[in-house]
């Protein structure tokens, strides 16, 4: 599924989730499940499994789960059209949605080493003063970096990476005679 397609699906899921009141906890149990799982989510889109046969195990799993009529008809949806798969990739754009409607962005930050507590809190304060929004910072590591971080989102992006500096000068080498 095309990343437009998908931010398509997202919004239209997650209008009809708020207009029933559903929160997104059924979605992401599942989103868990299937990420755990694998073999899971491979039965479900198994074409040669017989689609009653499909229906019904996904069905059980829906009434264990006690998952609410809305986000039932999202996931039955998807597994009838083969596109469970993108269930993780769909409850990360929800999840976006829902931060920004309620003022806060979420921003991805990838730094060369596991950061200390403290130096999670020096980025968050830096970005926070540098961007003036509440932020949600989800941190990865990235060895390339050499030190420093750098934060994106779908608006933004900040290098304040040693990779991002070496880059910078070598370009401006090149273009001098």
């Amino acid at each position: 599924m095309k990343s437009v397609e998908l931010r398509r699906l997202a919004h239209s899921v997650g209008r009809t989730l708020r207009k029933a009141g559903e929160p997104l906890d059924a979605l992401a149990l599942f989103g868990r499940l299937f990420k755990e799982n694998p073999r899971a989510l491979g039965l479900l889109q198994n074409p040669a499994i017989p689609l009653d046969q499909r229906d019904a195990a996904l069905k059980s799993a829906l009434d264990a789960a006690g998952a609410p009529p809305t986000s039932r008809a999202v996931l039955e949806g998807l597994a009838r059209t083969f596109t469970l798969a993108v269930l993780p990739d769909l409850l990360a754009l929800l999840e976006t949605q829902a931060l920004r409607r309620r003022g806060v962005l979420p921003l991805r930050v990838e730094v060369a080493s596991e950061p200390a507590e403290a130096e999670r809190a020096a980025i968050g304060r830096y970005l926070k003063g540098l961007l003036n929004q509440d932020l949600r910072l989800d941190f990865a590591v990235r060895p390339s970096l050499l030190g420093g971080f750098v934060a994106r989102s779908e608006s933004y992006f900040v290098d304040a990476s040693l990779e991002g500096r070496v880059r910078a000068i070598t370009s401006l080498e090149e273009s001098c005679p």
